[in-house]
């Protein structure tokens, strides 16, 4: 029973994680090269959501990969988004263990906070933005819309992540999904 159980969490871990390398590649690699005018940020309703699901610790992990992952295919951050993002997930794994319930509107509402503040974190530090103007224009003109296709893009990765946990963590999970 103990291998089956060890088993099942290194597979759920493993699906995360080539979740992961797939949202990295449609974002940084697929996306770009289409024409498309905004970025989307699929990596971070995917960090959002899989940190709900997870405990504090293999958030903290998770959210590292995906900092690191971002950090490749940026040539300003210099592993400065790992750390950003394994503190955000081990933050939000926290606030979805002691406070906050698991819902589609707190998955939401923490991808558009999230996105907001890495959007701010690259203008500000990482972007020469020293005009206030040319800082509002960039602001409102690329990132906000970038954040809200981000959040429109967090309702399918928020429920391929939970069907992903309940399918793995079986019947405790599932209870307490048809409560909400």
């Amino acid at each position: 029973m103990k291998t089956k159980k060890l088993t099942l969490h290194f597979i759920r871990r493993l699906i995360y994680v080539l979740l992961t390398v797939a949202a990295y590649l449609f974002q940084c690699a697929f996306l770009p090269r289409t024409g498309f005018p905004l970025p989307v940020f699929f990596l971070i309703p995917l960090l959002i959501s899989v940190s709900l699901f997870e405990h504090e610790f293999s958030a903290l992990f998770f959210g590292l990969l995906t900092g690191a992952l971002w950090d490749l295919a940026s040539p300003v951050t210099d592993g400065a988004l790992a750390l950003i993002f394994a503190f955000t997930a081990c933050l939000t794994g926290l606030l979805s263990h002691y406070i906050l319930r698991n819902t589609l509107l707190n998955t939401l509402l923490l991808t558009a906070i999230v996105s907001i503040i890495y959007s701010l974190i690259t203008e500000l530090f990482f972007a020469s933005a020293l005009d206030f103007q040319y800082f509002r224009i960039i602001f409102l003109n690329h990132y906000l819309p970038a954040t809200a296709l981000t959040v429109i893009f967090t309702v399918p990765l928020y429920f391929l992540i939970r069907k992903t946990a309940v399918y793995f963590r079986g019947e405790k999970l599932l209870i307490e999904a048809k409560h909400e």
